[in-house]
């Protein structure tokens, strides 16, 4: 479910050998679903731009007894990483919205854990740590295309932009000219359980 015509056409195109694969156009606060119909409902990496009470209603109204709702998030481990601090630091100092708000940081750290135990009962929580190597040249393509680093060209101007992240990414690349970016991800899952079934060993 998407509401971006352009990323639902993308999808599809990427997906078109697999007949299991559907899109359908709409949002998390209003899946159209019938009820009591889904074994698995997946939100991943747009958790924080949900109206996340209306979704759980949502996603507690369409699963099966059982069913359940699993979040997921994918994030920079800047707090594992002094390359990756640097870089965070350039976006806070730079990134501005039209409204004048800055870029943080911290703009993920929400506690679905506990809202989910607060709409399930229950909660299952993991990470995983991993670590993605890059070249400069790739490590800049990629940022160049998120929200937060055009945001930031605009402030300064493309040029000048490029050649403060292609410096900080010279000072930690190794010989090769690599980087290393490490990355937790992070799970979390709600299984639906009746009334009668909580508080009870399953």
């Amino acid at each position: 479910v998407e509401p971006n015509d352009d990323m639902r056409r993308q999808a599809l195109d990427e997906s078109l050998d697999d007949p299991r694969i559907s899109y359908q156009k709409g949002h998390a606060e209003e899946l159209d679903f019938k009820r009591g119909s889904a074994f698995l409902i997946c939100a991943g990496q747009a958790v924080q731009w949900f109206d996340r009470e209306a979704f759980y209603n949502q996603a507690h109204q369409l699963l099966v007894e059982g069913g359940v709702l699993a979040l997921f998030e994918n994030n920079r481990d800047w707090r594992n990483s002094a390359f990756l601090e640097v870089h965070e630091r350039f976006l806070e100092e730079n990134s501005v919205r039209k409204d004048g708000r800055k870029y943080s940081r911290f703009y993920r750290d929400h506690p679905y854990a506990m809202e989910l135990l607060r709409k399930f009962g229950s909660v299952h929580a993991n990470q995983f740590r991993w670590v993605r190597e890059m070249t400069i040249d790739a490590f800049i393509s990629m940022a160049a295309s998120s929200t937060q680093v055009q945001r930031a060209f605009e402030r300064l101007g493309e040029e000048i932009g490029v050649a403060k992240i292609r410096a900080y990414c010279e000072e930690y690349a190794n010989d090769e000219g690599v980087i290393e970016l490490p990355y937790v991800t992070e799970l979390y899952m709600a299984r639906k359980v009746s009334i009668s079934t909580l508080g009870t060993k399953t």
